[in-house]
């Protein structure tokens, strides 16, 4: 081996370990790593929710009632779902219900919207939903859009 070959080889590691820390140093970390693509086959199976959903806001001139719920929802893979729910209304407690139609929609970025109607709720019209997937892909954070003020967890069951 002749005396160049050597050095080269011996600076070859330390320098690949410096310009390693560089990278990491300089800003580069899992945050800036590509992220993958969601689906609605992303949150595909059976999930469990519970939450204090504030307050459903009845027709005019009606005073807004305190509201929690729990339950379940299966989303299917492929835009459907079923939810049941059971829900405190005031003090009264409904349910379980069993959502009649169910869809949903998973953007690319890990965002979606769900629309669900439920014969004998206590809220005019359909539940719709805006949500996010986070911890990858172990929980939703849902957001209802409609006449209920609510935010509410969903887990993997």
């Amino acid at each position: 081996m002749t005396r160049c070959n050597h050095y080269a080889r011996g600076i070859a590691l330390p320098l690949f370990v410096l310009g390693l820390v560089a990278v990491t140093w300089t800003g580069a970390s899992r945050a800036d790593a590509p992220r993958p693509l969601f689906t609605d086959r992303s949150i595909e199976g059976r999930w469990g929710f519970s939450g204090d959903f504030g307050l459903i806001v009845p027709a005019p001139n009606a005073a807004p009632l305190p509201t929690a719920a729990l339950g379940t929802v299966v989303f299917d893979g492929r835009g459907g779902c079923v939810v049941t729910s059971t829900i405190n209304v005031n003090g009264t407690t409904l349910g379980p219900l069993t959502s009649e139609t169910c869809t949903y929609t998973v953007r690319p970025d890990g965002t979606g919207t769900s629309v669900a109607e439920f014969a004998g709720a206590p809220f005019e019209g359909p539940a719709t939903v805006a949500f996010v997937i986070v911890d990858h892909g172990r929980e939703i954070r849902f957001l209802n859009t409609n006449s209920v003020v609510a935010g509410f967890t969903a887990r993997r069951q």
